[in-house]
């Protein structure tokens, strides 16, 4: 995906997303969730709680196409993707096939509230030459 071009309608919709707070974003996929279950008793209050247990089941997919397949914390460092609207564009269109009944913008933008680089386990660089004096941890 050309970064440059996504679409108005998406760069918007990805925008309004990350306005949300996650709680706001857990419950909007909750509800989404309900209006797909037709017949379903939805209890009013208790979106947000459903909306992240919707999201727990997501996970180890969204592991799998994130952070393996489209190697996140190989590519989290790329200019291209600095700025977030980008940076949710490209994770949407690495899930948009596993997400199957929610808005993928929806999922990537949860994704990046959360802290990708704490969801995919991206070590932190190596620190090296670096001497220690034991003196300096002592007592």
């Amino acid at each position: 995906m050309n970064m440059k071009q996504i679409s108005e309608s998406q760069r918007l919709e990805i925008q309004q997303y990350l306005s949300q707070d996650i709680d706001i974003l857990y419950s909007t996929l909750d509800l989404i969730s309900s209006a797909e279950t037709l017949g379903r008793y939805h209890m009013p209050g208790n979106e947000n709680l459903r909306g992240i247990a919707k999201f727990k089941e997501l996970v180890p997919i969204l592991r799998q196409k994130v952070c393996i397949e489209w190697n996140y914390c190989a590519k989290k460092n790329d200019p291209e993707l600095q700025e977030t609207v980008y940076l949710v564009a490209a994770i949407a269109d690495a899930i948009a096939t596993s997400t199957i009944g929610f808005p993928p913008t929806l999922i990537a933008a949860i994704l990046l509230k959360k802290g990708l680089t704490s969801f995919c386990g991206c070590s932190k660089p190596e620190i090296t030459n670096v001497e220690i004096d034991p003196e300096d941890y002592k007592k």
